[in-house]
Formats: structure tokens, C-alpha cells, sequence
């Protein structure tokens, strides 16, 4: 029997930890954590280490299925999937043009750089804004925050908490999320740490979850964070404990939020927030005293009806108290890959650039609001949604009004699924791919490359071939835009070269970034365990990141 242990690191959550695999005769048989991995240093949580049994689960989808008229699923060939959706899709878009074409991607593709790429690229290419993801379930108000404070939703600082003395916590649980916007791998230790060095960690959150119970707790009221910063940056003016240098060279409008905040005295809000305002005061005095403070807020800031607004109060915050883009507050994350400077040379760092078709409403870093699947399907009209995949996502689960989106995916003309099982979306499709687990493909965390809180980038080949017949998205993709005849590529330049018989695969692509960064594949394949590129995170870098 032939045994290899092979480095690779996980995919499952934003700490993407290091992990090593066992592969006995091609086989994966093992997982553990990777105890030279420089961040994670031997450490992965049981959802990383238990990705092996999904890895060989024998419910897995590894081979073309088709649905059959009494809905259940029969085996097929690649050639007569790709070929059925190929001319359908064709005559979808001969009737009804690209943009009746969407896509749905779930999370776990944000942990796969060429699945992004390549599903974004797509419906560039066929001019469809019908694109869809987990963002706007989770995170798209803090991008859409990002682009009206600095130009654009992909600059998105994170806490320095490797050197802040004071992390206050809204609406996250990062004891067992780990962190999200935020790789730091060893999550729990870095934030004891904050208290060894004699610091401070609160968390506002409703409920006493692991996170509060391991270190402060401050009890809100549900959907009241906005009012609670409103009344933190009402005290920081009216005591002046503002940073006023900060404010003069690292923002425009100070004056407007001075006066808008004087409503929101911590006596006025109270009630609604249900914190004390003597405890309110006090904590606006001590954030702002301490030597490196930072306001962290996640899903819980993002879900209530004031998402965008929370998020930008947030930054609010750490401004005033001169915390943006300093040491030991709210920093910008130093990647190889810049993702706000790539979404800008592709045009793709967008905010409202165009309006969903069933609400007039913005899309966000170039994703319309996954809510609107089923209204996008009913109603006729130009532009509607007649063909629609779905990738690493199960939206008739994670999105609102299920049952109504269940509905709405009868009326269309295609569906097909992309995923690793069937699911309750996808078993309502035409087809359903086998994909690979992240196992079985190459992978960059491009993704996360700008949220580590200490700049560090890894590449990985795949562990093990895949298995049955399942194969990369950006594959998949590739094989049904041939079918098409479109190159799904965003760059127009590179789409002009694919035209051309000059197709660039993802990892050409990725290579040549990683070059302009300084780095390259075949040097981060010299070193399977990732790079540390800083010990700390740059700051004073907001002047040259900001577009107004």
C-alpha cells in the first residue's frame, strides 16, 4: 500500500487553517491539522478534519445525473449533459438574449479563486446581470458600506488585533466562527491575548454566546447596534474625545456627523437598546483611551434592518477615536493579490452601477440580491430569468421565502446544478454536475488574502484526483461556454484573446497576479506550509486606497 502525507489547508471558514492529508493508494484516509503551518500551528476545528468523510461519502453525486419525468435521477455521460444544456441554453438565449441567464453561488464557492472567476466571467460575457450569491444573505451591506465610504465594497478593514488593546465585538461570535472578514487562525488564543497584554474584550450581542461568556458581555436589544454607535459617537463628540488630526486628514463630512449624531444621546436611546447610558458613556470613555482600540461587527450587524448603516457606524467609530488605518485599531489587510485594485482594473468594483429588474435595486460588488430569484423568474418581461445554474449553494434553503423560490424554479427552462449532493434546490433540475471537493483541486484563499490579520498567502495542488467523474466549476463552465460559444472571462481584453484561440486557464491567470505581487506558484509550491510576508499589517495606507 502506497502512503503519502500531502499539505494542503482547509476550506471550510475563513481561518483556512493548515491541514495535512493521509492518501493511502489515492485514496484520502486522513486529515489532521498541519503543526508547521506558521499561523494555525497545529490547529484545525472538527468541521476542517471531518471534510474526509464528505470527501468519501458514498451519497456523493460523482457522476452526470438527469432528472427523469417521475423526478427521480438517472445516470449519464458528460458528453450527453453537455450537449442537452448546450442547446438549450442556445435556444434560450436566441429567444430571450444572455441576459435571461443567471447563476446562483453559495459559499463554499468564495473558497475556490477559479469558480469565482469563471462563474462571474461568464455572465459578463453573456451580458447578464442575473448574478447571484451568499453575499447578500450575510455580507453585501458592509461591502455596500465600503464603496460609500471608500470608493470601493472590496476595501473592508479588519481588526489589528494581534496589537489592539481593546476589541469590541458587535454582532459576532468569533469563538466559534473563527472570524469572519477575518482570517486569524487560532482565533481564541489571539483574543486572550488582548487580555494578557492587559486589555479588554466586550461583546454586544443579544444573546450570551461563547464568545461573551469568555470574556465580557454587554446585553443589547436585537436590531439596535445602530443606535447604540450613534450614541458612542454622540458621547466621543460632546466629551471631545475625538482624534481631530484624524478627522482633518482621514475624512471629509466630520461636521455633518457631529451634527447628526446630537440627537442620539446615550439618556435618548436606552430604552430601545435596553444598555444603560451611564454604561454607554463609560464605554465610549475607555475606547477612547485605550492604545489601540477597534470595533469589530459581523453577520448579526448585518442582518437587522440597518445593515449598511451599522457597518458604516462602525468605521465611524473607529475614526473618530483615531483607530482607522492605525495600529492596533481598524486596519487594511496587505495582500499579494490586492482584490479592491483587481476589481478595479476588471471594472468590477461596483455599487449600484446597474438596478435589479424587480425592485430597482443596487448590486453589490456586481451580485443582485438573492431574494429576488423567484420574482426574477414570474415575472415576464424583458430580462427575466429563463435559465439558471446553481453552484456550492442550496438557495431554496438559505435564502427568503423558500418555498416561493421552490415554486418559481418549475417555470424555468433550464436548471442545473453544480454541487456534491442532491440537495432541495437541485432536485428540481435537469441536470445535476459532479463537482470536486476542495481536495481535489488547486486552490489560492484569494478570497481572504486582504482579511489575514497578519499578511501570509498559501497555494495547494490537489491532494488526491478526483473522484468518479466530478469535475472543477471553472471546468464545467469552460466546457458549456464552448458549447455556446462564449469565453467566460470578465476582462474584455482577455475575452478578445480567447476570440482569438488564446484561452487563459485560471492558473495562468492567477500566476501572472501573483507575479505583479512579487510572488509566484512555482515559489509558494516551494513553500506547501504558506509564507508570512509582514509580521504586521501596514498602516497609513488610507490616502492611497480611498477613491473618491
Amino acid at each position: 500500500m502506497a502512503t503519502e502525507e500531502k499539505v494542503t489547508y482547509c476550506r471550510i471558514c475563513e481561518a483556512v487553517c493548515g491541514m495535512v492529508a493521509t492518501v493511502e493508494d489515492g485514496k484520502v484516509t486522513r486529515l489532521r491539522p498541519d503543526k508547521d503551518h506558521p499561523l494555525s500551528r497545529g490547529f484545525a476545528c472538527p468541521k476542517g478534519i471531518a471534510m474526509a468523510q464528505v470527501h468519501n461519502d458514498p451519497d456523493r453525486v460523482l457522476h452526470p445525473l438527469r432528472r427523469q419525468p417521475d423526478g427521480s435521477f438517472a445516470r449519464a455521460s458528460w458528453d450527453e449533459a453537455l450537449a442537452d444544456i448546450g442547446t438549450r441554453l442556445r435556444a434560450t438565449i436566441d429567444e430571450h438574449g444572455g441576459e435571461s441567464i443567471g447563476w446562483y453561488m453559495g459559499n463554499p464557492g468564495g473558497f475556490s479563486y477559479s469558480h469565482v472567476m469563471w462563474v462571474k466571467g461568464l455572465l459578463d460575457a453573456l451580458g447578464s446581470q442575473h448574478f447571484y450569491n451568499a453575499n447578500s444573505q450575510d455580507v453585501a451591506n458592509r461591502f455596500a458600506a465600503s464603496a460609500l465610504l471608500y470608493g470601493s465594497p472590496a476595501l473592508v478593514p479588519i481588526p489589528d488585533i494581534r496589537r489592539t488593546r481593546f476589541l469590541l465585538v458587535v454582532g459576532a461570535n468569533p469563538l466559534v466562527s473563527h472570524g469572519s472578514l477575518l482570517s486569524a487562525p487560532r482565533m481564541k488564543e489571539q483574543m486572550h491575548e488582548i487580555v494578557e497584554r492587559g486589555g479588554r474584550v466586550i461583546a454586544v450581542d443579544p444573546r450570551r454566546t461563547e464568545t461573551a461568556r469568555a470574556f465580557e458581555h454587554l446585553p443589547i436589544t436585537p436590531d439596535t447596534d445602530a443606535f447604540m454607535l450613534l450614541s458612542l459617537l454622540h458621547v466621543l463628540f460632546a466629551e471631545a474625545l475625538v482624534d481631530e488630526e484624524a478627522l482633518r486628514t482621514q475624512a471629509s463630512g466630520s461636521g455633518w456627523l457631529r451634527t447628526a449624531v446630537r440627537a442620539f444621546g446615550p439618556e435618548e436611546t436606552a430604552q430601545r437598546t435596553g444598555i444603560p447610558a451611564q454604561t454607554l458613556r463609560a464605554l465610549a470613555r475607555e475606547f477612547a483611551a485605550a492604545e489601540g482600540a477597534s470595533v469589530y461587527g459581523r453577520t448579526g450587524t448585518c442582518l437587522g434592518r440597518f445593515g449598511t448603516l451599522t457597518a458604516a457606524l462602525i468605521d465611524a467609530v473607529n475614526l473618530v477615536t483615531g483607530n482607522l488605518d492605525a495600529p492596533g485599531g481598524a486596519v487594511f489587510g496587505a495582500p499579494p493579490v490586492s482584490l479592491d485594485e483587481l476589481a478595479e482594473e476588471l471594472d468590477a468594483d461596483t455599487y449600484g452601477r446597474t438596478r435589479s429588474r424587480i425592485g430597482g435595486f443596487p448590486e453589490v460588488l456586481g451580485a443582485m440580491p438573492a431574494s429576488l430569484i423567484a420574482e426574477e423568474i414570474t415575472t415576464p418581461g424583458d430580462g427575466s430569468l429563463r435559465a439558471m445554474f446553481v453552484s456550492a449553494g442550496n438557495p431554496v434553503l438559505s435564502c427568503p421565502d423558500g418555498d416561493g423560490l421552490e415554486a418559481a424554479l418549475g417555470e424555468l427552462d433550464l436548471l442545473v446544478g453544480l454541487d456534491l449532493y442532491v440537495t432541495e434546490t437541485n432536485k428540481h433540475a435537469d441536470w445535476i454536475l459532479p463537482t470536486t471537493t476542495f481536495l481535489e483541486r488547486e486552490d489560492l484563499p484569494l478570497a481572504t488574502l486582504a482579511h489575514y490579520v497578519q499578511p501570509f498567502v498559501q497555494w495547494t495542488e490537489p491532494v488526491v484526483e478526483p473522484a468518479g467523474e466530478a469535475r472543477q466549476e471553472w471546468e464545467i463552465i469552460d466546457d458549456i461556454a464552448a458549447r455556446i460559444d462564449v469565453v467566460p472571462v470578465s476582462d474584455p481584453r482577455l475575452r478578445a484573446l480567447g476570440r482569438l484561440g488564446l484561452r487563459l486557464k485560471p492558473r495562468r491567470i492567477i500566476d501572472l497576479l501573483l507575479r505583479r505581487g512579487g510572488t509566484s506558484i512555482k515559489k509558494l509550491r516551494a513553500e506547501p506550509h504558506g509564507v508570512v510576508l509582514a509580521d504586521q499589517l501596514p498602516t497609513g495606507i488610507l490616502g492611497r486606497k480611498v477613491r473618491h
